[in-house]
């Protein structure tokens, strides 16, 4: 089990791979959306948490990001495009940063 950054990027690198698998084959589409709203949904837990050690700006940024994924999850049909293309920023964020 990986922790800290590391473990983050492994786990936006998981729901970026499952959302990539989607594309391919549709009837992997709901299991990679559930595991990607369910990354997403742990991530504004954490910056929302007052004693995060994320700079406020990022964590504002963060969640701004985080509205904008969740609202696209909640479409009729959601543009995995565009939740790969985020799911990678983030993903070479953190890797950059650890």
């Amino acid at each position: 089990m990986q922790h800290g950054r590391a473990g983050e990027a492994a786990a936006f690198q998981k729901a970026v791979g499952a959302l990539v698998a989607a594309q391919e084959d549709k009837a992997l589409r709901a299991g990679a959306l559930t595991l990607n709203r369910r990354l997403w949904q742990a991530v504004m837990v954490a910056i929302a948490d007052p004693d995060s050690s994320l700079p406020v700006a990022l964590r504002q940024g963060l969640a701004t990001l985080g509205v904008a994924v969740l609202r696209e999850q909640d479409r009729h049909s959601p543009d995995l495009s565009f939740l790969i293309a985020i799911d990678r920023q983030i993903m070479a964020g953190l890797t950059a940063w650890h």
